[in-house]
């Protein structure tokens, strides 16, 4: 064998690289998300909740409540104090992750939040619905700053909400 060639420690047959398994949602799991230090986990689900588990040992942490309809999607401010979610009951809901109290349900859009994103900085959240229409908010008052809705189809909204939110924070 070459002398640059490196051979690695033997691998049991049996290896498995799974680490855990979280388990209690009552519905599939649609999306998860790390916070941005890597410590907790979000889950969204069919069963219109959302659950905070601790990254490290798995242990539940929170289960957050509030929509009415599939949770489709969550995404953590970059600070990682707070977490949005997006559901199918057409709201935004904003989250404080060290105690998950509802902060504020933003109502704006006729048809299923899908795909929402904060801007580096924290201080805007953009969200995209299947109502074909891109909507910025100012995350401390939960005012709607600005409508997009100039988009011809689904398929292309949520690829779009991360170009509009780079284009409006530059």
């Amino acid at each position: 064998m070459p002398g640059w060639v490196r051979r690695l420690p033997k691998v049991p047959n049996d290896w498995n690289a799974l680490m855990q398994v979280l388990e209690g949602h009552s519905g599939a799991v649609l999306t998860v998300a790390f916070s941005p230090e890597c410590k907790q986990l979000a889950s969204a689900s069919k069963d219109n909740t959302i659950r905070l588990w601790d990254a490290a040992s798995g242990m539940a942490l929170q289960m957050l409540e509030g929509h009415l309809n599939w949770v489709y999607v969550v995404a953590y401010s970059p600070d990682g104090k707070l977490l949005a979610s997006a559901s199918e009951d057409r709201t935004v809901r904003l989250w404080d992750t060290a105690t998950g109290a509802g902060l504020q349900t933003l109502n704006a859009h006729s048809s299923g939040v899908a795909a929402i994103a904060f801007s580096p900085d924290g201080k805007m959240l953009a969200t995209a619905s299947s109502d074909k229409t891109v909507r910025l908010w100012d995350v401390v008052t939960g005012f709607a700053l600005q409508q997009f809705s100039d988009y011809l189809g689904w398929t292309n909204v949520k690829k779009r909400i991360e170009r509009i939110g780079h284009v409006i924070i530059m």
